[in-house]
């Protein structure tokens, strides 16, 4: 487990980045770096883990969907100047799933008060996973992992 400034924790799944293929790690990795970013409201780094070469869109809780490179990150900076960051973040039951050219993780932000399951697509960009599009949105707890009989 991972901790990020503003008590942000990040927990992959089982089998999704801890002892999984290289490329997955990777991937988690980009996940990681994209929520600690969000959670430092550091801005210079939440625009380098968002692709450049790429339509690019984010669908936050309760929001309509903002499409282009300005509208999201003018979305963050507008986020980040009125401190509309969580103060407790954990990431959790993070899986990655890569695909020729483009891969996406699905994980559970849980939030304290509140949980939301969140959507990050990712392309292949310069050697590196960088997203294309976020969207999170209210859901149960999450279920214990493996077979529900």
């Amino acid at each position: 487990m991972t901790r990020f400034r503003n008590d942000v924790l990040y927990a992959p799944a089982d089998g999704a980045g801890g002892g999984g293929n290289g490329e997955e790690a990777r991937l988690i990795a980009a996940n990681a770096a994209f929520y600690a970013a969000f959670t430092s409201m550091d801005m210079a780094a939440m625009e380098a883990v968002w692709s450049r070469t790429e339509q690019i869109a984010v669908i936050h809780p309760g929001w309509g969907r903002l499409m282009g490179r300005d509208a999201v990150m003018q979305a963050w900076a507008n986020m980040f100047d009125a401190g509309g960051v969580p103060a407790y973040l954990q990431i959790v039951d993070a899986a990655a799933i890569i695909n020729a050219g483009a891969a996406f993780v699905i994980c559970t932000e849980d939030l304290g008060a509140a949980t939301l399951i969140a959507t990050n697509i990712f392309v292949a960009e310069d050697g590196e996973w960088r997203l294309v599009h976020h969207q999170s949105g209210p859901t149960q707890a999450p279920l214990p992992t493996g077979r529900l009989n």
